[in-house]
């Protein structure tokens, strides 16, 4: 019966912390027309810059450090996902990577600040977000960069 209580609790304390499934903040969307992707986010994001010729944007909560940065780019320079993939390990301490076929994930923490990198790479076109948020509230946003990124649509 103790068990059972402190499971309750314990799936309680994760839905509450999830920003995503408390009734205060719902799942916003951000559509890209130019390069055709869209992902969803917090609507407690409330600050959001756009960029003027409609690659992406910078959406958060800004005075908190919590940016999600997605953009799409031409690939005029005919990068590869391997020489990106290779070029992003070489500028980080990764904490944690993965290498697909068509994107890669590359995950570190600088100065208290937790990254989470996710890059599609084709012949064409580069589609990509970058989320980060303070270190100290890990337990809060790593659900909130799994709906992110399970939400990206490219």
């Amino acid at each position: 019966m103790i068990k059972r209580i402190v499971c309750v609790i314990m799936i309680a304390a994760l839905v509450l912390c999830n920003p995503f499934m408390t009734e205060k903040s719902e799942a916003a969307k951000y559509v890209n027309d130019r390069f055709r992707y869209s992902v969803e986010y917090p609507d407690s994001f409330t600050d959001a810059v756009y960029s003027t010729n409609g690659d992406g944007a910078r959406l958060g909560i800004f005075d908190k450090e919590v940016m999600l940065t997605i953009y799409g780019s031409h690939n005029a320079l005919d990068v590869t996902l391997k020489s990106e993939f290779e070029r992003r390990m070489n500028s980080v301490d990764a904490v944690y990577h993965s290498l697909g076929e068509t994107y890669y994930v590359v995950s570190w923490l600088e100065n208290g600040i937790v990254y989470y990198e996710k890059k599609f790479i084709s012949e064409s076109y580069i589609k990509a977000f970058l989320f980060q948020y303070p270190a100290s509230e890990k337990h809060i946003y790593d659900d909130v960069t799994a709906h992110i990124e399970g939400s990206f649509k490219r």
